[in-house]
Order: C-alpha cells, then sequence, then structure tokens
C-alpha cells in the first residue's frame, strides 16, 4: 500500500513528463516570472524571464543595496549545499575571468540604466511549484533537482531595485559558451537528454500569468488543430535574433526588410515589455493603428502611445472592440506569417482603468527591434538551441490547466470589474481564474484515482493470497510423495 501510495503522491506532482512551470505576471505590471527553488530548503526565488540576459541573478543575505523584493534574499548560509565560485575556476564552456575577493564576479549595465553587481556560487535548483511543499528528503525532489551556477547580487539600482520580482532567469542563447556559465536549462538537458529532451525552453504568456516548459514542447496545452512553425535564429549574435522579411496589413507591405533589419535586427525579448523599433519604423506602424468603424472613440497620446477609450455601454465586448484595429502579419523565414491581432496586442495605459494603446514606442541608441511581451502574447514560442531554431504555435497562454475554458474575453472581463471595484487599482488576486475550472473534470480525475487505488489495493492481496495457497499446495505434493 505504501508503494501505491507513493506512486499516487507522484501523480500528483508531475504534471507531465515535460518540466512544466505556472508564469505569473502581466505585461501591465510589466514583466512576467516563474518561481525557482535554491539550496538545501528550497528557498523560493522568483525570477523574470529574460531571452536576452545570460544570468541567472537574485539577492542574497549580503546584500548592502537591494531593493524590497517577493521572496525573502537567498540565505546561502543555512544551505550546506553552496559552492562559491573561486577565479579561473571552469565550469561547462566558460571560465571565471573576472575575480574580486577570490570570488568569481560579474557587474551587468542595461540600455536603460538599471545595474547588477555580484559574485557566483552553485547550489541545488529544482523549477516548478508542485515541489514547494515538498521536503528536502523527498525521493521526486532528490531525483528532479540539480547543481547549477546561480549570481549573488549585492548590488541592484534603478529597476531591479524597485521591482516585486527578486530576480532573472536568463535564457540567452549564448549561455553555456565562453562568455557566459549554463543556466538551468543547460544543466537540467546534461542530466535528462536523450531522444525525446531537448536542449530547448518554450514561453507562453497570456495578457496574465501563462506557463514555461523545458525540454520540449507540452502538447497535451495545445488544441488538436494547432500548427506549428520554426525558423532559425542567428547563431553569431547573444539574442533570438530572427530575419523579418516585412511587416504588412491585409496583404499590403507597411515596412520592409531594410527598415526592419537596419541597425542590429529584430529579436525576441521576453524581459521587455513593450515593442521598440527605431523612430522611422515606429513611425510607419503606429500611422497604421487606426480604429476603423462608426463607433471608434477619440485618439489619445499617452506616455508617447497611441489610445483609445473602451466603452463596453458603446463598444460591446472587448472582442468586438478589439476587431475595430489592424492585425500586423510580420513575415518570417519558411513562409510563415506571424499575425500579431489587436486581441493580443491591446495594452492597457498606465493609471487607466479603459484605455487601450499601440504598445509600440521608438527605442534610443543603436537601431534595431525588440519583439518583446505584447509580441508573444498567446503564442507558445519555443527556443531550441539544439538546431538553433525558434518554433511558433498559437496558443490561449493565461490558462494554466490542459483544457482551455478561458479566452481573452474572460481575462479582460475580470481586470474591468477589478478595476471598478477597486476605483481604478489593479487588485491582482481579482484576477484569479480558477473559479472558473471546471470542477466536474476536477472530481472525475479524484475518484477515478481513488478506484484505482482501491482496485491495486484488492489486487495486492487477491495475488498474496494466491501466492499462499500455491506453496500449500506444493507442501501437499512433497508430503505426499514422501
Amino acid at each position: 500500500m505504501l508503494i501505491i501510495f507513493y506512486l499516487f503522491s507522484l501523480a500528483i506532482c508531475i504534471d507531465d513528463p515535460i518540466h512544466t512551470s505556472i508564469i505569473y505576471g502581466d505585461s501591465d505590471q510589466g514583466y512576467y516570472y516563474v518561481n525557482l527553488f535554491v539550496g538545501e530548503h528550497k528557498q523560493k526565488q522568483s525570477l523574470i524571464l529574460d531571452t536576452a540576459s545570460s544570468i541567472t541573478t537574485f539577492p542574497c543575505v549580503d546584500c548592502k543595496s537591494c531593493g524590497n523584493h517577493i521572496d525573502s534574499y537567498y540565505n546561502f548560509k543555512i544551505s550546506q549545499t553552496h559552492k562559491v565560485v573561486k577565479c579561473d575556476q571552469i565550469i561547462g564552456e566558460k571560465q571565471c575571468d573576472k575575480c574580486l575577493n577570490n570570488r568569481c564576479s560579474f557587474q551587468i549595465s542595461y540600455a536603460e540604466g538599471s545595474r547588477l553587481a555580484g559574485y557566483f556560487m552553485q547550489d541545488w535548483l529544482i523549477m516548478g511549484d508542485e515541489f514547494e511543499d515538498l521536503k528536502q528528503s523527498d525521493e521526486i525532489v532528490k531525483l528532479e533537482q540539480i547543481l547549477s551556477v546561480i549570481g549573488c547580487t549585492t548590488l541592484e539600482t534603478n529597476l531591479f531595485y524597485t521591482q516585486k520580482a527578486n530576480g532573472i532567469m536568463g535564457l540567452s542563447p549564448k549561455t553555456n559558451t565562453e562568455f557566459s556559465f549554463p543556466n538551468y536549462i543547460d544543466d537540467l538537458y546534461q542530466k535528462e537528454k536523450g531522444s525525446e529532451f531537448q536542449k530547448m525552453f518554450t514561453i507562453c504568456i497570456g495578457r496574465r500569468d501563462g506557463y514555461m516548459t523545458v525540454g520540449q514542447y507540452d502538447f497535451n496545452r495545445h488544441r488538436n488543430d494547432s500548427l506549428y512553425y520554426k525558423v532559425k535564429y542567428d547563431q553569431d549574435t547573444d539574442v533570438y535574433k530572427i530575419n523579418v522579411h516585412s511587416i504588412k496589413i491585409d496583404n499590403i507591405v507597411i515596412a520592409d526588410h531594410n527598415l526592419i533589419n537596419l541597425g542590429q535586427g529584430a529579436f525576441i525579448d521576453s524581459g521587455s515589455t513593450l515593442a521598440y523599433g527605431s523612430p522611422k519604423l515606429s513611425e510607419k506602424l503606429t500611422q497604421q493603428f487606426l480604429c476603423q468603424n462608426e463607433n471608434c472613440p477619440d485618439l489619445q497620446y499617452l506616455e508617447e502611445l497611441h489610445c483609445y477609450q473602451y466603452i463596453p455601454e458603446k463598444h460591446g465586448n472587448f472582442s468586438n472592440f478589439a476587431s475595430y484595429f489592424p492585425i500586423f502579419e510580420f513575415e518570417l523565414d519558411n513562409n510563415f506569417t506571424f499575425k500579431w491581432k489587436p486581441i493580443n496586442y491591446l495594452t492597457l495605459a498606465v493609471n487607466t482603468t479603459d484605455i487601450y494603446c499601440f504598445p509600440l514606442a521608438v527605442i534610443p541608441g543603436a537601431p534595431r527591434m525588440i519583439l518583446g511581451q505584447v509580441w508573444m502574447r498567446n503564442w507558445d514560442i519555443g527556443f531550441n538551441k539544439q538546431t538553433q531554431e525558434v518554433l511558433f504555435v498559437e496558443n490561449n497562454c493565461s490558462n494554466t490547466k490542459v483544457s482551455h475554458e478561458f479566452t481573452e474575453e474572460d481575462i479582460i472581463l475580470l481586470e474591468q470589474q477589478s478595476l471598478k471595484q477597486n476605483n481604478g487599482r489593479r487588485v491582482y488576486k481579482d484576477l484569479n481564474l480558477k473559479g472558473k475550472l471546471d470542477i466536474f473534470s476536477e472530481t472525475l480525475y479524484a475518484f477515478v484515482m481513488i478506484v484505482l487505488m482501491i482496485f491495486l489495493y484488492y489486487l495486492f492481496f487477491y495475488l498474496l493470497k494466491l501466492k499462499k495457497q500455491g506453496k500449500y499446495q506444493t507442501i501437499q505434493e512433497i508430503n505426499s510423495q514422501e
């Protein structure tokens, strides 16, 4: 019976063969994050997913200049499994090349002015909220955790200091190279690699929340009629740079290849809230963001973005309102057209309750196009470092369950209700979709598991009885022969 209960607990803990974790957050708050559990006591750290960074780092207890975050600072002093990375130490393909106080150190500056500094160490990591309440001694925890390199942040400035999430999870294509230590994905691949498990992760973010998988797509979360596409990314850069041939509306080109790929080109960045372009590119696309309906509200300008007010009494549901605006068609390699739909790209303006904007801003500095979170919404995007490919499948990313009970409309309605009930403030807990789960399906699953346990219980004792009878008959035969 203990074996049966253990197997049952494993069935509950492991959602599916592929490693899947819930993504929290939304583009309105500015980022999406996952929970990573670190060290001997599985200390939780909330980390922003950043495909344009190569380092996974969060504050440690010895940080003297770090902000207030969701989770407590990582206390390596109570984790006997931690090891400080020494000067000149080689881990994976990377040798430490910066040293301070006999510790391998780092310092990173970002374009908007934020800065991180600290040193590297190794400790056991495990990702997946289902592991939070399990004990370190549980067999499933021992099987799933891996030793990996992390950054111990000792200095945060600007956005890193004020953000709620503890740190970042660097998912750049250049991890485990001469430029950067291996990250969690690389180390998990070395442990799990096989015919199905690939050096790959996927990010599926919705208007709120989403999920992340490691090793392969979680096909159970896709519709049966899903279509899959793939394009190559540029191996010579430290970001997921893709070739955008043109951007169209109704099959009419509004931005050509030369304009889009000017300078550093176009790349996917999950750590960037908005989409960004050069002044000329941004102007061309923004000019096409026009409301096309007799009920259109007046155009507004908020924080240099073009916006329109959504009035449910006048415009109907949000899907109907979104239909007033154009679909931007990104022509990529392999004849794949990525459709950036208004139901996905319309973004609520800061400090408003009903004004939605076109989330494309001008980026300072070198020309480039950054395809941020608002561009990624409701596409399950896979980053395969083995094949140097980016994969795409359209999906309902806000739903963390396997079946698709929720629509974008549900999320917008909950968002509107929360804003009205709280005088324009976003109350995050009000946007919880769990109340709309199919209770019947969950109850049926629990019932089937209970019946299965009872069946296995009686089968076990039935087989034990047969075994005893067999032994008894064998003894009788021996006695009769004597």
